[in-house]
């Protein structure tokens, strides 16, 4: 388990969980990509949202469970890149772990979808992309794009009606 110093009790933890705390980034995505799951639990909006581990974590193909806030779930889809649980349900975490442990093909359908989005859609040239397209916008005095040229196509290639 990763985390910053004194955000959690080491003593909670079951004998089995390594507790590591304020460790450089290729450390952190050396333990992310060694994870069975990751698992992002934040307790609500206040707080940052992970996001530099999520999608590093998607392209690694890695299976995540993370707290559903609104500014994550505009390119992490629940049961598509992983499983989503309600920010600060215990509960909801137990479950998602247990299904994500004793469903195989659900992992391994999830982690082929997430490399190929994240491969896709979150890639540095997309962004170059979609940075692109704000400045011409500025450029040409338009209105500023509200998402990405070819969001529709991908929430077709997900299936999910708009």
């Amino acid at each position: 388990m990763v985390c910053r110093q004194g955000q959690l009790d080491e003593s909670l933890l079951p004998d089995n969980i390594i507790l590591k705390t304020d460790i450089p980034m290729n450390e952190a995505l050396h333990v992310m990509n060694n994870a069975y799951v990751n698992v992002v639990p934040i307790l609500d909006a206040s707080t940052g949202a992970g996001h530099m581990t999520i999608v590093s974590s998607m392209h690694m193909g890695q299976l995540q469970i993370i707290s559903s806030l609104e500014t994550l779930s505009d390119y992490f889809i629940d049961r598509e890149h992983g499983l989503f649980v309600e920010a600060g349900n215990v509960g909801d975490l137990k479950n998602a772990i247990e299904l994500l442990f004793n469903d195989e093909e659900l992992r391994n359908n999830m982690s082929i979808k997430v490399v190929n989005f994240s491969a896709k859609w979150l890639s540095e040239d997309y962004a170059k992309e979609s940075f692109l397209s704000y400045l011409c916008a500025i450029k040409h005095n338009n209105p500023l794009p509200l998402e990405p040229a070819d969001w529709n196509l991908i929430l077709k290639e997900l299936n999910i009606d708009t």
